[in-house]
């Protein structure tokens, strides 16, 4: 028979009760990571099981910070560009969106698809951005859609085919140079320097069906060529020269 309990006893009990309350408790974030030990990688993948599991605000956080852990982390720009693409559709059930609202999706796809050239998932994004909103037009958004398929098959990279180009140019084989860059500007129709190219090897050897192909190569020139003055200069110089 167990001896009765004393008052003393009773008041022990109870604060060793309340002393165990204020433990801390443990759960399953202790088993994370520490913060300052997390790479981009890390936050990367944390955002896309986010994804899967239909949060894209808190996704956007996770991708936004493993860019900021790497700025140069071509996959965290596209996955941050999914990630608002989910968003916003979330909020199309409530309000009328137009193309301004996904200018950050805009953005971030633009920015992979610079850091990472042969990101086939990238170019399907940017051409269905395109096709929902005409951004760039119908020829351009296809063009897009064309390089996701492209990139999905074996390939060179696309910059070695506009190398060939240009080696190939300066031999005055215009009509081979013609080949190798449309097979660049294929796997990716955002190199402004390919438009260009293209343009003046359509112009040294006539293959063009109508004179807007080879303006419109200068106009893509601009586009998507370098953010100099000069460059644009020179396509809408050239583009003057060619239509008169």
């Amino acid at each position: 028979m167990e001896p009765a309990s004393t008052p003393q006893k009773k008041i022990f009990h109870a604060f060793s009760l309340k002393f165990d309350a204020q433990k801390p408790r443990k759960n399953v974030f202790s088993r994370m990571l520490p913060i300052s030990r997390m790479s981009a990688s890390d936050y990367n993948e944390i955002g896309k099981r986010l994804l899967e599991k239909g949060q894209p605000n808190s996704a956007l956080r996770k991708f936004s910070a493993a860019i900021r852990r790497d700025p140069a982390f071509g996959e965290a720009y596209c996955n941050r560009a999914r990630a608002e693409i989910g968003r916003l559709q979330i909020e199309e059930k409530t309000y009328r969106l137009g193309s301004e609202d996904y200018a950050k999706a805009f953005a971030d796809l633009h920015k992979a698809i610079e850091l990472d050239p042969e990101s086939a998932h990238s170019f399907a994004l940017m051409a269905e951005l395109c096709w929902k909103f005409k951004a760039y037009g119908n020829a351009r958004a296809a063009r897009f859609y064309d390089a996701s398929n492209a990139l999905s098959q074996p390939h060179m990279p696309a910059k070695e085919h506009l190398k060939k180009a240009y080696v190939l140019f300066s031999q005055e084989k215009f009509a081979s140079a013609l080949v190798e860059v449309d097979a660049a500007l294929l796997l990716n129709p955002t190199l402004g320097r390919g438009y260009f190219l293209r343009a003046q090897c359509r112009e040294r050897t006539g293959n063009y069906k109508f004179e807007s192909d080879v303006l419109d190569d200068y106009a893509d020139a601009a586009h998507f060529g370098p953010k100099d003055e000069k460059f644009r200069a020179q396509c809408e110089l050239n583009a003057f020269i060619f239509s008169f």
